[in-house]
């Protein structure tokens, strides 16, 4: 249910605030309201959550991404559209390609980003949340 009061320049992202599908559904609406308070607030509270609420928005779409194929075969054994077998084959190497990662993560002082970058942990990120 929307409003029916004046506003409406962020998409009522307002309204949205602690549904996390809400919040989803107005993505753009959120980086809009990331780049006001960037431009008008830069040193809020209010301009490192916002910004905190994307980093968070893009790790949960990076883990679950990164999870696809594991929730994939979990859901086909489920459905006994594909044996135990394949299924603990995906989880298998889903852990494989973790520790490896994590592994890497060590040897070189940290985990990074697909870019190579070290993740945003402060200040300003940009828009994205990346």
């Amino acid at each position: 249910m929307e409003p029916t009061v004046s506003g409406g320049s962020f998409n009522y992202l307002y309204y949205a605030a602690g549904d996390v599908g809400e919040i989803g559904r107005r993505l753009d609406a959120l980086k809009e309201m990331s780049e006001w308070l960037n431009k008008y607030a830069p040193e809020s509270h209010a301009a490192c959550d916002t910004i905190e609420v994307l980093t968070a928005i893009a790790a949960v779409e990076f883990a679950s991404d990164r999870l696809r194929d594991v929730w994939h075969a979990i859901e086909w054994f489920e459905s006994c559209d594909i044996g135990s077998d394949q299924m603990l084959a995906a989880l298998r190497e889903y852990q494989e390609r973790r520790d490896k990662e994590e592994a890497e993560d060590a040897e070189h002082g940290g985990p990074k980003d697909a870019a190579g970058q070290e993740p945003w942990m402060g200040g300003k990120a940009p828009i994205d949340g990346r």
